[in-house]
């Protein structure tokens, strides 16, 4: 066990997370973690599920040949229902720009000493990013930075003042890129004006997040750039709520520092920072769980703040989303005629055939087999049917493996040998293993 000061422990409670807690992460840098056990890659007809043509029709996404929203394609389906389902669009924007420009800040290292480390193979992408340096969204916005230091991007690159440029680009002096949240990089440059990353983010609501005119977004972000955030969203939504004849509900929520992990030096001890302080690094995404469970919403669309293309491209983005709320609007309501013919006590053997049916068409295996358990006990039965059911319901749509990087599906199993559908990162796989790999 370590030894903790009271300033230590007045952090923990700050915090909220406990000293036990913070000794079970130490543990797990000492002994490692787990790996995931794979039982078989999911593949179409097991695990997947291809529409095809008329699975699409069906799903008005060919009707007219033109793809209803989800919004409309309710309405037009639900047309005894008064009510429509609250949409919204959650986007990761926490994440700092910082490691994307990791590689210009080594070659602004390497190139203090010598400018021909441009041509030194290992600093490849500086080289790259310096001759496509005009084709970047912020091209604009960085030539105005060293005009007003009496220098322009065609002067520096002319000298090999290469420093120059990255330190225009990177630094608090310049445009700050290093700093800021990629929410807030001009990613994109078409109609005459540069597009930053959250910018698409509100013109993809109005498209697939929109219900009764109404727009909606949750942006996680970090308390440093809130503001930040807040102020350039709130500038910005007049032309886009005039643009597409919506109005827009913007909500923000902070990653919560329980989630958290104890940062530790190469022998596992807790890192203390310059003035003595513990320091903890904030996790991944998956930290964003208890975000996302706060949100009153009945349809959630997730994608994170870098997952953007340019209107001339986006068609293809509008007709997969409207078409993952589509299928999740028929599972669900196939869930729900379920679980009223379960609460209405319905003959049994039936309603577990049908309830079998439905687990096995959407990957619930395991589930199917807890069933099994309880056959011979009606009360019991009913029950685990209803628990089995009334959950949320998640729609992942799967791209063609075309060796990108990124998590797949497979079927995996847990601790308790229950058998379910995940997304699987490489570093969950224990590639020693033979099986696995």
């Amino acid at each position: 066990l370590c030894m903790y000061t009271e300033q230590d422990k007045h952090d923990f409670e700050n915090r909220n997370i406990t000293e036990q807690q913070v000794e079970q992460q130490i543990e797990m840098f000492v002994n490692g973690f787990p790996f995931v056990e794979l039982v078989r890659p999911a593949t179409v007809g097991d695990g997947i599920t291809s529409l095809s043509y008329n699975d699409m029709w069906s799903l008005g996404e060919l009707h007219a040949n033109t793809a209803l929203s989800f919004g409309e394609y309710y309405a037009q389906t639900h047309p005894e229902s008064k009510y429509q389902p609250k949409l919204v669009k959650f986007v990761p924007a926490s994440g700092a720009a910082s490691r994307m420009f990791k590689q210009l800040q080594e070659f602004r290292e390497a190139c203090l000493k010598d400018a021909s480390a441009i041509h030194d193979s290992k600093h490849a992408a500086a080289a790259h990013f310096f001759s496509h340096l005009q084709q970047f969204a912020f091209f604009d916005e960085l030539q105005a930075v060293l005009q007003k230091q009496g220098n322009s991007v065609e002067t520096a690159l002319k000298n090999k003042d290469y420093g120059i440029i990255i330190d225009a680009l990177l630094s608090d002096d310049g445009l700050d890129y290093a700093a800021l949240p990629k929410a807030l990089l001009s990613f994109h440059k078409y109609d005459d004006r540069t597009h930053k990353a959250i910018e698409e983010h509100l013109t993809e609501a109005a498209h697939y997040s929109c219900s009764n005119g109404i727009a909606s977004l949750h942006f996680t972000v970090s308390e440093e750039h809130r503001d930040k955030v807040k102020d350039f969203i709130n500038s910005v939504l007049p032309h886009y709520e005039q643009r597409f004849n919506v109005k827009y509900d913007v909500s923000y929520s902070v990653q919560k520092p329980s989630t958290d992990t104890i940062a530790v030096d190469l022998d596992n001890k807790p890192f203390r920072t310059d003035d003595g302080r513990l320091l903890f690094r904030p996790g991944g995404h998956g930290a964003l769980i208890d975000n996302l469970n706060d949100l009153d919403a009945d349809i959630v669309f997730v994608k994170n703040i870098d997952n953007i293309t340019t209107d001339d491209r986006r068609e293809t983005t509008y007709h997969c989303f409207n078409l993952l709320a589509k299928f999740h609007d028929y599972v669900n309501s196939y869930r729900n005629q379920l679980l009223t013919l379960i609460e209405a006590n319905n003959d049994t053997e039936t309603l577990v055939q049908s309830v079998r049916t439905f687990m096995r068409q959407f990957g619930m295996q395991s589930a199917c087999a807890e069933l099994e358990t309880v056959s011979d006990n009606k009360a019991a039965l009913h029950k685990v049917l209803f628990q089995q059911l009334y959950r949320p319901i998640r729609i992942c749509g799967m791209v063609k493996n075309e060796g990108e990087p990124g998590g797949g599906p497979f079927w995996t199993k847990d601790s308790n040998g229950m058998i379910s559908l995940q997304i699987v990162e490489s570093s969950q796989i224990n590639f020693n293993d033979p099986i696995q790999k």
